[in-house]
């Protein structure tokens, strides 16, 4: 009767090593640890956890043990997809909100030159002409005001219309139109009943304080394309539905528009020729107190 050496380790079943495995204990196949004939199953190891035929460079071998240097590809479970998901939707986001600074500033910067360059051939035209203002189409139906300044402007169709006018396509195929529209104040006098002129501002030389004087609006993106709708209505300015009827008060902005048109900025040309950029709320605080800044000062 032969007798089984103490040096060899009983082996366990094959279940047994399965389940082993399953638990995170690293395995290894093999024979016997004496060197005898090589047996099949599996034996517990405290190293690398790496199957005997791996070693020798047999990758096919089919057995259940992990190989060292072999990793198990993973896919993203969900909670990861949506984190990923959320992070390409934030920096989109961001980009996007980026992209649009960059072309609303853009925008805004040629607007201004646009109206720095009325306002110095309204300067130039008023000098030329006693002091006198450019008449509107209310009272020259056959041309707005904008074209009685084409002789002091180098291109006319560059400067009339505003870059960022939702209509400007539509404006440069029309004739007789512009984004920017005038002062009713400087270029419409006040009639009494009997047709005398009870107001009068349309010459340059009789505003009191020209510098405070604002000469010309970036008009409404609902303004047609008529020829009539280049100066405002600012003497009826009694309630702020009806400045968003003639003018654009929140004409650069970022992201959608305010219900009340209260959100982003515009320009105003004034009558010395310089340009300033007021917020939306800048003018419709005014108009709720019954302060009309259309009104040139005294």
């Amino acid at each position: 009767m032969s007798v089984i050496p103490a040096t060899i380790p009983l082996l366990p079943s094959d279940a047994e090593l399965r389940a082993s495995v399953y638990a995170g204990h690293s395995v290894k196949r093999g024979g016997l640890a004496s060197g005898s004939e090589s047996v099949s199953g599996f034996f517990p190891q405290t190293g690398g956890g790496e199957c005997g035929c791996a070693k020798a460079g047999r990758d096919d071998c089919g057995c259940d043990a992990p190989r060292r240097g072999l990793r198990v590809a993973a896919g993203f479970t969900l909670i990861e997809l949506l984190v990923v998901i959320a992070i390409i939707a934030v920096v989109s986001a961001m980009v996007g909100l980026a992209t649009r600074s960059v072309r609303n500033s853009s925008l805004k910067t040629k607007s201004m030159t646009n109206m720095r360059t009325i306002g110095t051939a309204l300067i130039v035209y008023s000098g030329d002409n006693n002091g006198d203002f450019p008449r509107s189409a209310h009272t020259a139906e056959e041309e707005s005001w904008i074209y009685s300044l084409a002789p002091y402007l180098n291109n006319l169709d560059e400067v009339r219309v505003c870059p960022a006018d939702p209509q400007a396509k539509e404006r440069l195929k029309a004739k007789n139109t512009t984004s920017y529209t005038l002062n009713e104040y400087i270029c419409v006098p006040s009639l009494d009943r009997f047709g005398r002129v009870k107001e009068d501002f349309c010459n340059r030389n009789r505003l009191p304080v020209p510098s405070r004087t604002i000469a010309a609006f970036i008009g409404a993106d609902g303004l047609d394309l008529g020829v009539s709708n280049d100066h405002t209505h600012s003497r009826g300015w009694f309630k702020w539905s009806a400045v968003l009827t003639d003018i654009q008060p929140d004409r650069f902005r970022t992201g959608k528009p305010a219900e009340d048109r209260s959100d982003g900025e515009s320009h105003y040309l004034y009558a010395d020729g310089h340009v300033e950029t007021h917020p939306a709320k800048w003018l419709k605080d005014q108009i709720a107190v019954f302060r009309n800044p259309a009104v040139p000062p005294k």
